[in-house]
């Protein structure tokens, strides 16, 4: 599945990684949140 592709990276990592990368590119996305 996706997360034995990422290899010894943690789910709790991966997600974090992935919103890293959601927040660089819709930084709009998480409106109403903290930002």
């Amino acid at each position: 599945n996706a997360w034995q592709r990422l290899g010894t990276m943690s789910p709790e990592e991966a997600m974090q990684n992935y919103i890293n990368i959601v927040n660089e590119l819709y930084p709009t996305w998480s409106a109403g949140g903290s930002s």
